[in-house]
């Protein structure tokens, strides 16, 4: 995320451009050849007024953002993420799985094509040093309101108390220190 500008909720542009190619650079490989195409587009979209970009796999199927994994919440409620082999395995990705299972929210991790982030119900962003990010807008189209949406809010909510230490029943996440 942008250091000098963190909102409620983001603009977030589609980025169709490709992300780079498994077979060159594989997804989990977490090293500066992989940030430096997405940190370029994102440079790009904050001149033309987004937060943050969104890019697409080599199957122009929904990915990542450049630092964080996206979530969109369907029309049925059901919260869907891409799939591990094409994403970073995010922590804060992984504990929001868990944290919706323990909510009773019905969990998607596979395939997500473009479409579904751009007549989402709700989405957004998540990583360890921004939590859940809602996305307000996808390509200046904004996303039903209200921002955030139900899901989001919630899993935001639980989250933010998890990582305060609020919250007895995920107490075993955390380690305390003196």
């Amino acid at each position: 995320p942008n250091p000098r500008r963190n909102p409620a909720a983001i603009a977030v542009k589609l980025e169709r451009t490709r992300r780079r190619i498994e077979a060159h650079l594989p997804t989990h490989a977490k090293a500066a050849a992989n940030y430096l195409g997405p940190a370029m587009a994102a440079w790009q979209a904050r001149k033309e007024g987004y937060d943050e970009i969104v890019m697409l796999d080599e199957h122009d199927r929904l990915a990542e953002a450049p630092t964080s994994n996206v979530f969109v919440v369907d029309a049925q409620g059901t919260l869907r993420t891409p799939a591990l082999d094409g994403v970073l395995p995010g922590i804060t990705r992984q504990s929001l799985l868990e944290v919706a299972k323990h909510e009773g929210i019905a969990t998607y991790d596979g395939v997500v094509e473009a479409a579904e982030l751009e007549h989402a119900r709700e989405a957004f962003l998540s990583s360890t040093s921004i939590g859940v990010w809602p996305i307000a807008s996808v390509d200046k189209q904004p996303l039903p309101a209200p921002v955030p949406g139900p899901v989001s809010a919630r899993l935001k909510t639980r989250f933010d108390a998890i990582t305060a230490g609020e919250d007895a029943a995920f107490a075993h996440w955390l380690t305390p220190v003196d």
